[in-house]
């Protein structure tokens, strides 16, 4: 059989898969545009033609030996920033492409930035090329193919075509249109759209989405998250949806996916059950830890950039709770932290999820102690509690801070002050622990106070006699009703 058919079936599989919008130019012999017509027919004519790339994709036009010297360290940097690369024969002896496969949220443009930040400018710009090139295994003018010399062609292939614009995930759909409570960002039970926004813009960048993608999602539909874009002017539509891509773009590069990372993730997560949690502390802790976890999937990446704020309410726990539990599953050897940083919602720390050091076989199934302390009270305790020092008619969520941070032994105002995980001033703890006094929840002697652990009766009558019996229940069941009400209003098909 002749190499001519296959030849051409491999010259079309790779133009279709590097072509943006599925047109060739032919080439005549003196260079000159002869045309244009279809992938595969121009594929099939044998004669030479060339292809304008998707935005993820560039080349390298080596046709100097001073361009293949250049390009040597070139190749090397760019596949430490995660770039894959493509090195072709152009057909003529002494001439070669080199193929640039960009990750998540690269440009052609960016791609530029990027090598002359590194000092890798090279001699010339025409050389590093976004536009019209001829894909592998097209014909040259003067005779002769493009071929592939580092890497096998079924391989190079199966990247090409990864890089072309990805379907749009049916997460991005239940972000935005159905918000799935799985998916949506809230804020203390009310939906943040701005943040949902942003992070379906992530989740586009890293599946190769467009921005015609996004905000084509955008103007569809108005829902309780959408609705940030419609109530906008139409002239500043535009300038919004551009801003959060940006921003989403920008984040995609500085945490690029990892395909090794996800399964990792994933494997951290069914050792969830084999780590001895602490008995008293367990669940808070554990319940952080899924939360980095899912931030984790979420990127695709083993380190987590995430505000006590965010994982917060991830967990269903104080932030307060969340700093502590950090610190614990530091410890555990869980996580290490790397850095921290302001962003827009507050502090932002980065961590790293580890591999535990050791794991026991089989789940360890963990029972509560007596009661010692406000962490380690049964379902039915927290419940009263989170009615006790709810806010308004409750004590208030920073007057139970002050308790949990109360010891059991003698401790003064101000050691208790510098005890609780976020800083009041001091008359403020001055001020609960005398409302804590009034409760029956702390004890003064001179000038120092203790903690009092109540029991469940006593909790139960404190509840009755603040009036907020029940009342994190009734909070939970119109938080579900006005769910209900959100999806019955706005998602509509």
């Amino acid at each position: 059989m002749s190499s001519l058919p296959k030849a051409v079936e491999m010259a079309g599989a790779f133009a279709l898969a590097v072509s943006r919008s599925g047109e060739a130019m032919f080439i005549g012999e003196s260079n000159k545009r002869l045309g244009y017509a279809p992938v595969h027919e121009a594929a099939a004519s044998g004669t030479a033609y060339g292809v304008v790339p998707v935005d993820s994709v560039a080349a390298l036009d080596l046709d100097t030996p001073e361009l293949r010297t250049w390009a040597a360290p070139v190749q090397a940097y760019l596949q430490s920033q995660g770039c894959r690369t493509v090195l072709c024969n152009s057909g003529r002896p002494g001439h070669q492409h080199l193929w640039v496969l960009m990750p998540p949220g690269w440009s052609y443009e960016y791609l530029k930035a990027r090598l002359e930040t590194a000092g890798m400018t090279p001699p010339r710009w025409d050389v590093v090329r976004g536009g019209m090139t001829r894909p592998p295994y097209a014909p040259h003018r003067l005779g002769g193919r493009s071929e592939i010399v580092d890497l096998d062609p079924a391989a190079a292939l199966r990247w090409f075509r990864e890089q072309r614009p990805g379907r749009i995930p049916d997460k991005v759909e239940q972000m935005l249109w159905w918000l799935d409570p799985q998916h949506v960002v809230s804020k203390r039970g009310v939906i943040d759209r701005g943040r949902t926004v942003y992070k379906a813009a992530v989740v586009l960048v890293n599946h190769r989405c467009t921005f015609e993608d996004f905000t084509g999602l955008l103007a569809a539909k108005e829902t309780a998250v959408t609705s940030k874009f419609h109530e906008l002017p139409p002239a500043r539509r535009a300038d919004y949806a551009d801003e959060v891509w940006r921003r989403a773009t920008a984040f995609v590069r500085e945490n690029p996916p990892s395909a090794v990372s996800r399964p990792r993730v994933h494997a951290l997560r069914a050792q969830m059950g084999l780590h001895a949690w602490n008995a008293r502390t367990g669940a808070s802790d554990r319940a952080v830890y899924a939360a980095l976890l899912g931030i984790a999937d979420e990127a695709s990446s083993l380190l987590v950039d995430a505000s006590l704020r965010r994982l917060s309410d991830a967990a269903g726990v104080s932030p307060g709770t969340v700093s502590q539990s950090l610190l614990r599953l530091g410890d555990l050897a869980l996580i290490r932290r790397l850095a921290d940083r302001r962003t827009e919602a507050g502090a932002s720390f980065s961590y790293e999820l580890l591999q535990p050091r050791e794991a026991k076989s089989l789940p360890v199934t963990h029972t509560l102690p007596l009661l010692r302390g406000p962490k380690a009270m049964c379902a039915e305790e927290s419940k009263i509690l989170e009615d006790i020092f709810s806010n308004g008619s409750g004590l208030g969520l920073s007057c139970r801070e002050t308790w949990e941070a109360a010891a059991e032994y003698p401790a003064t105002a101000k050691a208790i002050c510098q005890m609780r995980c976020t800083p009041v001033a001091h008359a403020t703890v001055l001020k609960h622990l005398r409302t804590l006094r009034d409760s029956g929840l702390v004890e003064k002697r001179g000038h120092t106070w203790t903690r009092v652990n109540p029991t469940l009766e006593q909790m139960d009558r404190l509840s009755r006699l603040l009036g907020v019996k029940n009342k994190a229940a009734r909070r939970r069941d119109r938080h579900t009703r006005e769910r209900t009400d959100f999806r019955q209003r706005f998602n509509r098909p």
